[in-house]
Formats: structure tokens, C-alpha cells, sequence
């Protein structure tokens, strides 16, 4: 299914600096590029529970560790108050800013709203008034000017601040410089463009017609974002938007030229070789052969990918022999992607001409000079195969292990461990797998933020955490690596799966320079990035609707991340709506099924009974076959019925057969993401695991 996505990098959350007047306490949270392995937190562990549960347990704790008795009276105080508790959060909150002075501002937020609850409007006054005075530029400050429905001051003072968007869309068409603002700080909104639209003959600054092109962009407007672009800040992230769209929206020879441009103005930017990357797909094939050359010769970190493009352009474009091309990748950059990519392409090759022994040994070649990259996990997963056909059980387990081990959350490591023997379901059936997940009860610091933000989120204090990071990041157009991935955790915890997940997954393939590349693979290894790559979004309709249904969770959940992102009111290009993108018409003849005339495929609830039950239809036609029930769902039982007709024979092999290449990775990313969830949330299956790869 299509979705919209959002460019890395290029935020579109507002840069404010902060002046936070709070000194740290005495014993702080780690703030600031905290390494992966710094002690997480454990705040937010009754955060599974119900409220009354997780009043119970900070009560508890506030009393038996005096060491961090702050902390657990502060998340009382907020707890308190979202169940409307007013004299409880009070007794929770009095007097606890002597003991933590970094959350000061928000403990008199707290504190404030706690009075207003009960009445007491001129104490609460006064401690605003406090706030204001000596917090007149956070976050804080501006969730007391909302609170005081003073929203002519919050959209002036405070435009960044999510609390502020409403009001902007409410103004803006009154009132042109809050068009302004709107278009700088909420480019990402849904309905942005027809705002967008009454700023074109105004007269905007550069840095205003950037934020305007970026929402044109990322909401497929490239005709508009063309223009825009043409008149936004200079530089070669704007220089490149603009090629990418021309080349979006068909104006190739225009695109051809805005490539070049990018080359020629900015050629030490990392856009240049991507910009010549590009122009290889636009240009006849000798023209691009020498832009490869081009590229190797100037470089060195995309040559791989040159290099790879190259050897394509000879054997299928120009029809020449690539072996030169193929030698020097495999000699020169053994540990790239790209060739991995060569190597399994090859060992593919000598497997299909029966050298089986041959391809294996080509498979250990590339396990020799690149454990990481996604190609090895392939080649690894198919060399324990063709080490069975053979009848080499000890080393079909050992290439199995090597999967596991150095590629745990790839397609193949669930292959690989199913193989190895674990309990956890098969491409033929999954629906037997009853293994609960249980959301992760731990938080790492975050690689960048403030120390407010740090403790905010530790705490598990999430909406103020997300609100504080948005009034301090819209605006910003460009966002460092340490930023997307912030940024990728705080979108998620506001519900904005579909850019927090691109956030934190960008930082695969992100085009960034040698100083930000360095930091990446630390930020790989956060050990927060996977739950929320995997986030348990909507867990409380999904795990009821998936057990009512006869799945585990962790199919539906897989499922719903592949079609959806989660965004409950995203719309395809083929009309399907929602978190599991049922179309229309199927949505009526399972309305009809389930004797629902009433129904809002936009509603979550709605959306996984109508999804779950179709799921299981694919499923009982294909009797339980969990492979071809899935393929079935994203391409028709009428494809998948052809697709059998003489038979399935090896489930890995008919999955790498299936004739349309995106149901093919369709199956894949599902069943992977299936794997994911089952890796990350469940201890049972952690347990397996951990077993298996110490044997």
C-alpha cells in the first residue's frame, strides 16, 4: 500500500532555545550522548498497569528508595491529576521543588493545574504569574498562556508550541504572518497545503519559502514545491529537493539540469554523489556509465554504489561483460552493501547451475568481509539450504547460527531460528504462537535534549516530553543524526508512527557527512531504537482483536506496521483506508458478514475487527497457510490462487518465486516485523534465543 512519507533530516519541528533557569539536582539522570550502555531507567515501568496500579506502585517506591523518592512523588502528582485528583497530586507536589530543582517549572505546572481543578483560581493564578516571570521562554510558559485561553499571546509568544497549531489554523486566514508561522513550525500538518496555497504572492524570507517547498514536498505537491524551492534559502539540501522534484513530477530534462546544478554548486555536500546517483536513471547508458567513473573517482564513500550501478548499466544496459566491474568492487570495497549485494547474487547463480559447493564458498567469502549488511543475512540463510540439500546438517546449523547471531532481526533470523527448531511459528502457520508481549518496562537516555527532556521522558512522562521537544525543534530545517533519532522517538510517543518510524529506520541509509556517518553506528546500537522502530501502538485494540481472531498479536502487529505505519487515517492510492487499509468495497461485503451497517474504517476499533476478521478468511482459505493468507491479503485471492496451482513445494523458495515483487517483499516485511515484535517483547522468546546462539 502507498503512505505518505517524510524526508530525514529535514524536521520541520521548531529550533527554539531554550533558557532553562533550573539547576540540575544532585544526582542526575545522564543527559547529554549518553553511550548505549548507560544504566536505563526504571520510572516507567507501571506504565502496563491500570492508574490505580501505578499509583500504588510510585507510592510504594516513593517510600522505599528515599534516594529517588522525588522522582516517584513527581509522576504521582501528574498521575493524580489525569485522574482527577486534585488534593491528592497537591500532597504529592507540595514543597518537592526543594528537593528537585530541575523540574521546577513543571512542578508548579502541575501544581497550578491542580488548583484549577479545585476552584482555587487566585492561587493558581499566582503560581502562573511565578512561571511567567521566571520561565518566560519554555514550554511551560506556554502551557500556562493556554491554560489561561490567552491564545492571541500563545500563537505570537509561542508559535511552536503544539498547543499553538489550532489556534494557527484558526487565525492564519485573518491574519497573514500567522500563515507564516503556521507554514515555518507545521509544514508536517495534516490539510497544510490549502494554507500553503494563500502564501504564494506573498512576499516570504528564504528561510519561510524552505518550510513552504518542504510541505509542498511532503505532501506529493511537486509542481508547487518546484516553485518554492526556486525561492528558498540556497543550499544543497533546497538544490536537491528542487531536482527531486522535477523528477517527481515528470519534467526530466528540467530535473537532468537541477542535478547538475546540485553537482556543480555544491560539489563537497553529500547530495552531490546522490545527485549523480540520480542522473544515472535519466540518461542514456554510455552517459551514465561515466557518470559511475565520475563518482568512484571523487567519492570514495558512494563508489560502492557506483560501482554497482555500473555493473548493471554493462550487463543489462550496454549488454558488456562486468567481471572488471565486479573484481574491483568485491577487491576494493568487500565490506560495502553493495558488494554483498554482487556476492549473493553470485552465489544464487552457481546454486542455480547445481555448484552448490561452489556458491556456499562464495557465501563464506562475503561472511568473511561483511557480517552486517542485510545481503550476508540472505546469503547466509540460503548457503544452511543448499548445506541441507547436501545432506552438511552441522554446517546448515552453523550458517543458521550465523544468521541469528549477527543478523537478529532480519527476515532470515526468523527463518533461521525456525530451522534450528524454535517454537515460533512457520511460513505454513503461525496462528498456533500464544506468546504474550509485554511492553518494555525501561528507558534509555536519549542521545540529545535538554536535561529537562532527558528527565521528562525517563520519567515516562511522555506528553510533556514530546511537547517540550516540539517547541524546541519546529522550525529547524535540518536536524543532525542525533536530532532524527530524538526527534523519531518523539513523533512516535505523539502518535506520529509514520514519521517516527522513517526517522529512526533513516538512519540506515541517510545521506549525511563523514562527521555525522561516524556517529551512526552508536545510534544503531541504542538499545531504545528497536521498541520504538517496533512500536506497541493501539495494543489495546490490537491484542484483544488478534486473540478473538485466533492470531498472536504479533502477526497483526506486524501486518499493521507494513501496510499502515499505524496512521489511522491514512488513505492508498487504491482507496484503502486505514490502520490495516481495507478498501471500501471489501469493507462492505464484511460489513455484510458481520451484520455491521454502521461502521468507520478510519476508527481503530472498527478498522482491526473488520482487518482481523479478513485476515482470518485468507487464512481459512488457504487452511491456516500463514504465508499465502498474507500474500493473499496485499494481493487478492485470485493472484495467490493462480500462484498455487501446482503446488508451493519449499515455503522459502515459492516466497522468492511469487511473480509480483512487491507482495514478494510484502511477505517478507510482514513475517520480519512478525519476528520483531515476537524478539523484542516477548522474554520467552528472548529466552529461546539466548540459548540458542550460546550452543
Amino acid at each position: 500500500m502507498d503512505f505518505l512519507v517524510c524526508s530525514a533530516g529535514l524536521a520541520g519541528w521548531n529550533f527554539y532555545n531554550l533558557s532553562l533557569m533550573a539547576k540540575q539536582e544532585d544526582r542526575p539522570l545522564p543527559t547529554a550522548r549518553p553511550r548505549p550502555g548507560d544504566a536505563p531507567t526504571v520510572f516507567d515501568r507501571g506504565s502496563a498497569l491500570s492508574p490505580a496500579q501505578q499509583i500504588a506502585y510510585h507510592l510504594q517506591r516513593s517510600q522505599a528508595d528515599r534516594g529517588q523518592s522525588h522522582r516517584h512523588r513527581y509522576v504521582l502528582g501528574s498521575l493524580y491529576l489525569r485522574q482527577n485528583q486534585p488534593d491528592a497530586a497537591l500532597t504529592a507536589l507540595d514543597d518537592l521543588e526543594s528537593s528537585y530543582p530541575l523540574l521546577t517549572e513543571y512542578i508548579w505546572l502541575k501544581r497550578s493545574q491542580a488548583l484549577l481543578q479545585l476552584g482555587r483560581l487566585e492561587e493558581a493564578k499566582t503560581l502562573q504569574d511565578n512561571i511567567l516571570n521566571r520561565f518566560p521562554k519554555t514550554a511551560v510558559a506556554a502551557v500556562v498562556t493556554h491554560d489561561r485561553r490567552d491564545f492571541d499571546a500563545l500563537v505570537q509568544r509561542y508559535p511552536s508550541h503544539p498547543l499553538a497549531k489550532k489556534y494557527l489554523k484558526q487565525s492564519a486566514l485573518e491574519k497573514p504572518e500567522l500563515l507564516v508561522a503556521l507554514a515555518t513550525y507545521f509544514p508536517d500538518d495534516e490539510g497544510i497545503v490549502p494554507y500553503l496555497d494563500r502564501l504564494a504572492n506573498l512576499r516570504l524570507q528564504p528561510e519561510q519559502w524552505w518550510a513552504v517547498a518542504d510541505g509542498y514536498f511532503d505532501n506529493f505537491a511537486y509542481s508547487k514545491a518546484i516553485d518554492a524551492y526556486s525561492k528558498a534559502t540556497p543550499n544543497s539540501l533546497t538544490a536537491y529537493r528542487l531536482a527531486r522534484a522535477y523528477h517527481r513530477a515528470g519534467r526530466i530534462p528540467a530535473a537532468i539540469s537541477a542535478y547538475r546544478s546540485v553537482v556543480a554548486r555544491y560539489p563537497q555536500s553529500p547530495e552531490a554523489p546522490r545527485a549523480l546517483l540520480r542522473l544515472t536513471t535519466l540518461v542514456p547508458p554510455q552517459e551514465a556509465l561515466a557518470l559511475t567513473d565520475q563518482i568512484v573517482d571523487r567519492y570514495p564513500d558512494t563508489a560502492p554504489e557506483a560501482l554497482l550501478t555500473k555493473f548493471y548499466l554493462q550487463r543489462d544496459g550496454l549488454k558488456t561483460n562486468p567481471q572488471a566491474t565486479f573484481n574491483t568492487l568485491i577487491q576494493k570495497y568487500p565490506q560495502s552493501d553493495s558488494a554483498a549485494q554482487l556476492w549473493l547474487e553470485s552465489a544464487r547463480n552457481q546454486a542455480r547451475s547445481g555448484q552448490l559447493q561452489t556458491a556456499i564458498g562464495t557465501v563464506r567469502q562475503l561472511q568473511l568481509q561483511n557480517q552486517t549488511s542485510e545481503w550476508a543475512a540472505e546469503a547466509s540463510f540460503w548457503a544452511a539450504k543448499w548445506s541441507e540439500k547436501l545432506g552438511d546438517q552441522p554446517g546448515a546449523k552453523a550458517f543458521y547460527r550465523h544468521v541469528l547471531r549477527h543478523h537478529p532481526q532480519s527476515y532470515y533470523a526468523w527463518r533461521s531460528a525456525t530451522a534450528l527448531g524454535l517454537p515460533i511459528g512457520s511460513l505454513t502457520g503461525v496462528r498456533q504462537i500464544t506468546y504474550p508481549l509485554e511492553p518494555i518496562g525501561v528507558r534509555s537516555p536519549l542521545p540529545t535534549g535538554s536535561p529537562v527532556l532527558q528527565e521528562l521522558y525517563l520519567l515516562g512522562e511522555d506528553q510533556d516530553a514530546q511537547e517540550l521537544w516540539q517547541f524546541t525543534i519546529r522550525g529547524k530545517r535540518v536536524l543532525n543524526v542525533r536530532e532524527i533519532f530524538t526527534d523519531g522517538v518523539m513523533r512516535v510517543l505523539a502518535r506520529d508512527y509514520l514519521r517516527g518510524i522513517r526517522q529512526l529506520d533513516s538512519l540506515e541509509w541517510i545521506d549525511v557527512s563523514p562527521q555525522e556517518a561516524a556517529q551512526i553506528p552508536e545510534l544503531l546500537r541504542h538499545p531504545s531504537r528497536s521498541q520504538f522502530l517496533y512500536p506497541l501502538a493501539y495494543q489495546e485494540i490490537i491484542q484483544p482483536r488478534s486473540v478473538a481472531q485466533n492470531f498472536p498479536p504479533a502477526l497483526v502487529f506486524g501486518l499493521i506496521r507494513q501496510e499502515s505505519r499505524f496512521e489511522k487515517n491514512i488513505r492508498s492510492s487504491a482507496d484503502a483506508l486505514g490502520l490495516m487499509q481495507i478498501i471500501p468495497e471489501t469493507a462492505s461485503w464484511i460489513g455484510e458478514k458481520l451484520n455491521r451497517r454502521s461502521y468507520d474504517l478510519k476508527n481503530p476499533q472498527d478498522n482491526v475487527e473488520f482487518g482481523t476478521w479478513y485476515l482470518n478468511y485468507t487464512h481459512s482459505r488457504y487452511q491456516d497457510n500463514s504465508m499465502l493468507a498474507v500474500a493473499s491479503y496485499n494481493a487478492g485471492p485470485g493472484a495467490v490462487a493462480d500462484w498455487v496451482k501446482n503446488g508451493t513445494g519449499d515455503p522459502d523458495e515459492f516466497v522468492e518465486r511469487i511473480p509480483y515483487a512487491e507482495t514478494r517483499d510484502y511477505v517478507k516485511q510482514v513475517f520480519a516485523n512478525y519476528w520483531n515484535y515476537l524478539r523484542i517483547y516477548s522474554p520467552a522468546v528472548q529466552a529461546q534465543i539466548a540459548n540458542l546462539t550460546n550452543q
